[in-house]
């Protein structure tokens, strides 16, 4: 992550994720609940940690964290940079189903578009002296 620590690696198990980080010098070390409140309306408060890696070993930074479409993310921050880890996650429900899904809102967006062009095209064929005035 930085030129004086780095992730040695991670494990999600059992609603926590533990982190190893590896340090060459005093660091602190960020992690953040990336899920917590997803699946949820409205506010949510974002548990994180914080913790400092001693120079010149490895810590292990444990914290719970939600389970959102069936998977976890985090964001670990050491100084300025940072990177998520996450397992797979299921796909949310599709956004588009009150409209019949994607093919229903197309196909909705044709039939409109189609009806206003035989509606102009009716109102220009009826219309003998062409438009006159707008």
């Amino acid at each position: 992550m930085t030129d004086s620590a780095r992730i040695t690696g991670w494990e999600f198990s059992n609603n926590r994720v533990r982190v190893a980080i590896e340090a060459d010098s005093l660091t602190t070390v960020t992690i953040t609940d990336g899920a917590a409140g997803l699946e949820d309306a409205g506010a949510s408060r974002i548990p994180q940690t914080t913790q400092r890696v001693w120079g010149g070993e490895t810590t292990i930074v444990t914290m719970p964290v939600a389970t959102a479409f069936d998977g976890h993310v985090v964001g670990v921050a050491i100084g300025d940079t940072g990177v998520r880890l996450s397992t797979d996650m299921q796909q949310g429900e599709d956004p588009l189903q009150y409209f019949g899904g994607t093919s229903g809102l197309f196909s909705g967006i044709g039939i409109t578009i189609l009806t206003s062009l035989l509606g102009a095209w009716y109102v220009l064929r009826k219309e003998e002296t062409g438009v006159t005035k707008a």
